[in-house]
C-alpha cells in the first residue's frame, strides 16, 4: 500500500487503520508514504502487526498523528503500532505525534516482538 491516507477508522479489536495477519506464503507486506489519522482500536491505534518474519513487514515514510489504543487490559497498547509477541515489523522515517494509549504501553508504540528502527522521529504530548 502506498501514497494513502487512513482516517477516523475504528475497530472493535485490533488495527484501527489496518491489522496485519500472520499468514503463511506472504512475502511482501509493505507500506510506504501514507498517513494515518485520527484512528482508534483497543491494540494498536493505526496498526496491529501480527506478521511473522517472511512477511517482510514495514511501513517506510509514513505519518502518524492521533492515533489512539482505547483497550486498557495488559495486552493492549500501541496508540500507532502494536507489534505482536513473536512477530516481526520495520519502520524506516516515520514521524509519531500525539498518540496515546489508554493504558500507558506504548503512546506511539508497543512492542512484544522484534521490530526494527531507523530514522523516526517522535514527538511527545505537551
Amino acid at each position: 500500500m502506498s501514497d494513502s491516507v487512513l482516517s477516523s477508522n475504528t475497530a472493535t479489536g485490533s488495527g484501527g487503520a489496518l491489522y496485519i495477519a500472520s499468514a503463511t506464503g506472504i512475502t511482501l507486506c509493505k507500506i510506504s508514504n501514507c498517513e494515518f489519522s485520527s484512528n482508534n482500536a483497543e491494540e494498536g491505534g493505526a496498526i496491529h502487526s501480527n506478521a511473522k518474519k517472511a512477511s517482510n513487514a514495514s511501513a517506510e515514510n509514513c505519518t502518524f498523528t492521533g492515533n489512539n489504543a482505547t483497550g486498557t487490559n495488559s495486552n493492549n497498547g500501541g496508540g500507532a503500532i502494536k507489534v505482536s509477541s513473536g512477530m516481526y515489523f520495520t519502520i524506516n522515517g516515520g514521524t509519531f505525534t500525539a498518540n496515546t494509549a489508554a493504558n500507558n504501553k506504548g503512546g506511539a508504540i508497543y512492542n512484544t516482538g522484534t521490530i526494527y528502527l531507523e530514522d523516526n522521529t517522535t514527538t511527545a504530548l505537551s
